[in-house]
């Protein structure tokens, strides 16, 4: 009976070491890059939920040459996760860490976006 308990407690100890906690969410693939006024733009296809601290916290960009910038995240759907870094990524290659993935991409030079039309007055009717 001691031997039984022994090597129980002995498998279940095992059992333990070799797994570990699944990372709550991971991001799958890097949808898109842009880079709209300025602001360098990621957004992600993702599986899983993420905490407030995954996403404001654990993700950073690498640019070749500059620096490691942090990377500011929201939630836009339950597949969609949209990422936003310093301007000084732009037109720059760049390695983006975020749900537990590394994506080489490269950031677009800023794209103005045009000005919003005048508005039109409307017309006169003369009633005379």
């Amino acid at each position: 009976m001691k031997r039984f308990f022994f090597s129980s407690l002995v498998m279940v100890a095992l059992l333990a070491l070799t797994t570990s906690t699944v990372f709550a969410g991971t991001a799958l693939s890097l949808l898109e890059v842009r880079n709209d006024d300025g602001v360098p733009t990621f957004v992600f296809r993702v599986n899983g939920t993420f905490t407030n601290g995954e996403l404001h916290n654990q993700g950073y960009v690498l640019v070749s040459g500059e620096g490691q910038y942090a990377l500011h995240c929201a939630v836009q759907d339950e597949t969609t996760v949209v990422c936003h870094t310093s301007k000084k990524a732009a037109g720059h290659r760049v390695m983006v860490h975020f749900g537990g993935s590394d994506f080489w991409t490269v950031v677009p030079e800023e794209r103005p976006v045009a000005p919003k039309p005048a508005p039109v007055p409307a017309p006169i009717f003369n009633m005379a």
